[in-house]
């Protein structure tokens, strides 16, 4: 008997005391971590939207900025081949090598003042473009613009010179700035056929 008794205060299950088992929603806690992640999306959302949009804006103007200005650089090349002004340079370079007496030329070219109005327009935005894109663009304009010089009013060519070395320096100028358009053109189709993922992340970068 006692060692039946013994037992059954082994197995017997603890008095409570008084004290109440409490849940976590009985302190309100889950209406209270509900009401701060509706403050916080409150503010979070709108603030993440902006971003957004800021981002697509740049990521737009990066692509619109880099299609205008190469637009552009075509359109000047075809001038350039259309009016076959390197081998007419190279010709009358040759011309005075081979008659050095013969009487300085005016070798004028009328240019208009908005040849480069698209890069002229566009200058505070190089910096949406890629360093290796941008310093392709620039180079390029400022040897059109040192062409342009020459062969306009006030220049060594267009004011007349029988110097060979003159039409020889210019027409290295002009090959140049075909040669770098050539790459800037190479460079911009190969960036245009990557994946748009990897265009927005390029675009993106140049932001930080």
């Amino acid at each position: 008997m006692n060692q039946t008794y013994r037992n059954n205060r082994l197995f017997t299950k603890p008095a409570s005391y008084g004290f109440r088992q409490y849940k976590p929603d009985a302190f309100g806690l889950s209406d209270q971590i509900g009401k701060k992640m509706g403050e916080f999306l409150k503010f979070a959302v709108p603030a993440i939207l902006a971003v957004l949009a800021w981002w697509m804006k740049s990521v737009r103007e990066h692509n619109t900025v880099g299609r205008a200005i190469c637009a552009e650089i075509l359109a000047l090349l075809d001038i350039i081949k259309e009016r076959d002004f390197l081998a007419d340079l190279k010709n009358t370079e040759q011309y005075f090598r081979e008659n050095p007496e013969a009487a300085a030329v005016s070798y004028n070219v009328p240019v208009a003042d908005h040849y480069c109005r698209v890069y002229a327009g566009n200058i505070q935005n190089l910096g949406y473009l890629e360093p290796d894109q941008a310093e392709l663009i620039v180079r390029f304009y400022q040897m059109v613009d040192s062409v342009v010089r020459d062969v306009s009013s006030g220049g060594r060519l267009a004011e007349g010179t029988s110097d060979p070395n003159d039409y020889k320096d210019t027409g290295r100028i002009l090959q140049n700035a075909v040669m770098t358009a050539s790459s800037l053109i190479s460079l911009h189709n190969e960036r245009a056929a990557e994946p748009w993922w990897r265009r927005c992340w390029r675009a993106l970068s140049l932001l930080n």
